[in-house]
């Protein structure tokens, strides 16, 4: 039976229903993003007939409350056989395709929406190659549809100005590890009068939100951080540009075949991703670390992984070349005598690797390609 929030487990339907003016999605737990496990969005129920969002606050008539999943034709064959985020239907949930910098097709976005849409999931940075997405004109196009917008900002925020109202965005998510706050603690923004549901249920904090004792130290640190990052972001962003430019144009002059990875312009100032041919990535973050110097051959979140980025498939990279990109990062403790060492120790490091490689010839052309 319906609970006060019904949903099942790790499922999402496309259809929508429409309430009081708002989207509300049918079934309520959204696999969204690797940062963002869950969103939960209130389902909407039927009545005697009529829809509502809030549960009857008398509770003799759950009995008679009744899902509007239920009323669409075929839902229980839809989810017969779902027992988790990946067993969902293909038909159900839709992926976008981005460029060869990682900018969405905002024409494909377009022809995707409609009425079977009801959440738009865009990243704001991405981890990897720092490519910015144009969330504002984006949650203009989902709104224009129907559907509810959110955004993953853990990337952008304190890196670029993030500003809820102005971006439009029904949900956005940031987490404090990325701001020099704690780890462990991150905070959902929800739009006022869109329906929610909580993950965990139980207790009454956080105004019913999220059952269980607050972790008081991590939301004050979170707090913190983001007052302290929005003080130092003006300067700071300007300070990391000219680091990353400086690094960008020695890595070009110095070291032959290389490809730079996410968009020259539009992205981050403290992330630069850059792909070289011939060598791996594992050989090369493993000489850097011995020289003093700490890089990664992608997200974190995929540290124990040895395939490919799949960030970098997706922009249209091969899965050799994938396999030969470095992510360098930059924050507040970064110097400009820290760039200036990187750019005399890699090129040795990489005309090293590529000496003892099978598979590389000058001109960026490999032995299973000829």
């Amino acid at each position: 039976r319906p609970r006060r929030c019904g949903w099942f487990d790790g499922v999402v339907m496309k259809h929508a229903a429409r309430v009081n003016g708002l989207t509300s999605l049918a079934i309520t737990k959204i696999d969204v993003l690797d940062q963002l496990e869950t969103i939960n969005i209130c389902t909407a129920y039927l009545y005697e007939g009529k829809k509502i969002t809030n549960f009857p606050s008398d509770l003799s008539k759950l009995e008679k409350c009744t899902p509007v999943y239920e009323s669409y034709p075929g839902w229980k064959e839809s989810l017969a056989d779902v027992k988790s985020y990946k067993d969902i239907p293909k038909n159900a949930k839709k992926y976008l395709d981005v460029d060869r910098y990682g900018k969405i097709d905002l024409d494909q976005l377009a022809g995707m929406l409609g009425d079977d849409v009801g959440l738009v999931s865009v990243m704001m940075a991405n981890n990897e190659i720092g490519t910015l997405q144009d969330i504002e004109a984006i949650s203009a196009m989902v709104h224009a549809s129907g559907a509810l917008m959110h955004t993953d900002a853990v990337q952008a925020i304190g890196k670029v100005p993030v500003d809820v109202r102005k971006l439009g965005v029904d949900f956005l998510t940031i987490s404090a590890h990325k701001i020099y706050g704690p780890k462990g603690v991150g905070a959902l923004f929800v739009k006022k009068g869109i329906p929610y549901c909580p993950l965990i249920r139980g207790g009454h904090q956080e105004l019913g939100r999220r059952a269980g004792t607050e972790n008081t130290l991590g939301i004050l640190g979170l707090g913190r951080a983001v007052e302290m990052r929005r003080l130092e972001m003006p300067e700071e962003e300007t300070r990391m540009l000219h680091l990353k430019q400086t690094l960008r144009r020695g890595i070009e002059e110095r070291i032959d075949d290389i490809y730079f990875n996410g968009h020259p312009t539009d992205s981050l100032a403290s992330t630069l991703n850059v792909s070289f041919t011939g060598v791996e990535g594992e050989a090369i973050l493993l000489y850097l670390d011995l020289e003093g110097i700490a890089v990664s051959t992608g997200s974190a979140c995929a540290s124990g992984s040895l395939d490919p980025s799949h960030v970098l498939l997706a922009t249209g990279v091969d899965a050799e070349l994938a396999h030969g990109s470095i992510r360098f990062s930059m924050g507040r403790e970064s110097l400009m005598q820290e760039v200036e060492y990187v750019l005399d120790v890699l090129p040795p490091i990489i005309q090293r690797i590529r000496d003892m490689s099978t598979a590389y010839i000058k001109g960026g052309l490999h032995a299973a390609s000829r």
